[in-house]
């Protein structure tokens, strides 16, 4: 139970807004993604769980929290087993490996040097062996360091440590730790210096934040709540606002909007005067957000979403109403630019093309004049690529570049057939689930007048070679001819505005664009009016 919890508990921080969930579903990804991709032999995952020795190159996961450290990547739904605590070396008073010195200017010293270590190894268990033996002996050095001295220097140094490390190992699998976690955060809360006492607080605010996104509890009341009183008690402590922050988001983000909105609306009280700049602005930032979402829940943005994506008939201009309500704030700002640039692409997504020509002209013309310049210009560079997807429909369609190997790459062998031109890069993992929806869709109507080409958004072609060595496509892959142009920046990726992937264009046998977007169900209906217009028995799928 224990571990399917912490299972749940690291899929729980990737959630994200209801509206996002749905881009990502429709629009994909958005430049580029943290980490590579590789290929798993058969199947088109984002990663093979294929471990990063210490000093090689590979692939590596970025440290957040609720996962394992930089390079313990694991395969999509994997959540490996714990390893063993590793013995404990009595000859060296500490952890193989990681001797805990004596003196406590060397033990805060040690202490410092292990919280930035890297686990090393040759295989993932060795790793994740490194991790746990660093943080164990990061938990003995900081009881070693507490049971020698008083001074205030040292105890703080030494409980930040402990429940650091305890954390870490709780987030392992490592049970023992959780309870010794939860135990010393209870008593660190109680202790008399209120730096400690607030090192406590906010562990045990931390622990219950695990605990929502893990779905184990479902009450949010007693987390706003401790919300309330944290920053009542201690609104200048250390790590008070950041914390109460990512509650606030982490409310909204999984459908607690009611309580999102009060939290938020108390951290603004709490902070807008703050001398901080960049908390107050932040705090500026974080009540837009909160007006925003305010107008999300009001004007239920949700369900319109839901029903213009799922096609319902009259379902765009609701979308659209909604859209022109969020940019009619006297001073929309970057979280608002934000929702209603996906608003906008969801709209091109579902086929809306007017709407969506609306709605970027809209938001361009809504963020011409903002006081922040960088806001101004990216809804003009959002607007334009609107524009320019959007001009794509009705007009003749070229394919340019270089095979994937560098050999020439023909567009007129493709004269006089159905093409879908699938933008993709091998870090995008909703470009890697379309594949087999594109390869099924490739079996069964090829013999019809059907042929698929991928153009590549890598940044380095050599990314795509090595992926296609190890899972080769059965369609041409295509590369622009510039070394300096790859990417976003090659020339028919600029051409066509795209900012998101998979991008797919499809092209009718008269070589002009008929349709964008048809992912999923989409493409197979799309190809059988466009290869089977007179209603005859659709071709057996090619073996």
């Amino acid at each position: 139970m224990a571990k399917d919890f912490r299972a749940q508990r690291k899929q729980g921080w990737l959630v994200t807004l209801t509206l996002v969930v749905f881009a990502a579903a429709t629009a994909g990804c958005g430049k580029k993604e943290d980490g590579p991709v590789t290929a798993a032999s058969g199947r088109f995952e984002v990663d093979d769980g294929t471990p990063v020795a210490s000093g090689s190159a590979g692939p590596a996961s970025q440290a957040d929290l609720g996962t394992p450290p930089s390079g313990l990547a694991t395969a999509a739904g994997d959540v490996p087993s714990p390893p063993m605590t590793p013995p404990i070396d009595a000859a060296m008073g500490g952890v193989t490996g990681y001797p805990v010195p004596e003196g406590n200017d060397a033990l805060l010293a040690f202490l410092d040097r292990l919280q930035r270590e890297r686990p090393k190894g040759q295989t993932q268990q060795e790793m994740l062996d490194d991790y746990r033996a660093i943080h164990t002996a990061r938990t003995q050095a900081a009881d070693k360091l507490l049971g020698a001295s008083q001074e205030k220097q040292y105890r703080v140094a030494a409980t930040q440590a402990k429940l650091d490390a305890l954390r870490a190992l709780a987030r392992l699998g490592d049970d023992q730790a959780e309870k010794d976690l939860n135990a010393y955060s209870r008593v660190a809360a109680k202790d008399a210096d209120p730096e400690i006492a607030n090192l406590g607080r906010l562990m045990l605010f931390g622990m219950s934040l695990d605990e929502l996104s893990g779905g184990e509890v479902t009450d949010v009341q007693p987390l706003l709540a401790n919300l309330k009183q944290l920053i009542a008690d201690q609104p200048n402590a250390p790590g008070v606002f950041m914390v109460t922050r990512q509650a606030a988001m982490m409310l909204h983000q999984l459908g607690h909007k009611d309580a999102a909105a009060e939290a938020y609306l108390t951290i603004g009280n709490a902070y807008k005067d703050s001398p901080d700049e960049q908390i107050a602005a932040e705090v500026r930032a974080m009540l837009e957000q909160a007006a925003v979402q305010s107008l999300e829940v009001e004007l239920d943005l949700d369900g319109k979403l839901r029903a213009l994506l799922t096609g319902q008939p009259d379902s765009a201009q609701p979308v659209f109403d909604v859209f022109k309500a969020m940019l009619g704030s006297p001073s929309p700002g970057e979280y608002a630019l934000a929702v209603t640039s996906q608003i906008a692409q969801l709209l091109e997504v579902s086929g809306n093309y007017k709407e969506a020509g609306e709605a970027f002209t809209l938001l361009e013309k809504t963020y011409e004049n903002h006081a922040d310049s960088s806001l101004a210009a990216q809804a003009t560079a959002r607007a334009e690529n609107g524009r320019r997807r959007a001009g794509l429909i009705g007009q003749p369609f070229t394919v340019t570049g270089v095979q994937a190997d560098g050999s020439p790459f023909d567009w007129s062998q493709y004269q006089g057939k159905v093409v879908l031109i699938d933008f993709w890069a091998t870090w995008c993992t909703p470009c890697l689930q379309e594949i087999p929806t594109i390869d099924a869709a490739y079996k069964k109507f090829k013999d019809q007048g059907f042929e698929v080409v991928g153009v590549n958004l890598d940044d380095e072609r050599q990314t795509v070679v090595r992926f296609l060595d190890i899972q080769p496509l059965p369609w041409t892959t295509v590369v622009s001819a510039d070394p300096n142009a790859q990417g976003f920046e090659n020339p028919l990726a600029v051409q066509c505005g795209i900012d998101a992937i998979p991008f797919l264009v499809l092209v009718g046998r008269d070589g002009k664009v008929d349709a964008l977007h048809v992912r999923g169900e989409k493409l197979e209906q799309k190809l059988a009016e466009m290869l089977n217009p007179a209603g005859e028995p659709a071709a057996e799928p090619a073996s």
